[in-house]
């Protein structure tokens, strides 16, 4: 599952900072990272090349956005996606906002995502240990607020 995947990769190359950093660990699994304002409606896509993945992410959408689009890009190559024939992911076009276009690939992107810029051991340890709301989290982990709320349900922390 993406998760485990994702802890894996926090495990060797995490130094326990927060916020965890997707651009550093792209460089540091050899994915090139470039921002570029020609994927259309597109958050990102990742690309596979002989002299190894690309991930290109919108350069138009805000910070917490690419950091996340990165961090997902960065899920799809660790995970094997690519591996399947594909050359080229594509994440969140408009068309994609749609229960009929269900991609358990893309869910488990988001899974992966979600662990390596909001690690459980991290949220748990920040949660117990002090009294930080929702935007303070969010803001302790440059993540959305709705990110935020969704990583704190699927913990177990709110309902």
């Amino acid at each position: 599952m993406g998760y485990k995947a994702a802890e894996a990769i926090l495990e060797e190359h995490w130094d326990r900072t927060l916020p965890v950093d997707p651009f550093l660990i792209a460089e540091k699994l050899k994915i090139d990272v470039r921002e570029t304002d020609s994927l259309g409606d597109a958050s990102g896509e990742v690309v596979a090349r002989r002299d190894g993945p690309v991930i290109r992410v919108n350069s138009q959408e805000s910070n917490l956005r690419q950091r996340f689009t990165v961090a997902h890009e960065i899920g799809h190559v660790v995970l094997g996606h690519l591996n399947r024939g594909e050359t080229r992911r594509k994440r969140d076009t408009s068309a994609e906002f749609s229960l009929k276009n269900f991609d358990p690939d893309e869910a488990e992107a988001n899974q992966f995502a979600a662990e390596l810029l909001m690690p459980r051991v991290a949220v748990n340890a920040l949660v117990k240990r002090t009294d930080h709301g929702l935007a303070r989290l969010a803001r302790a982990f440059e993540v959305s607020e709705v990110a935020m709320q969704y990583r704190l349900k699927n913990l177990g922390w709110v309902s």
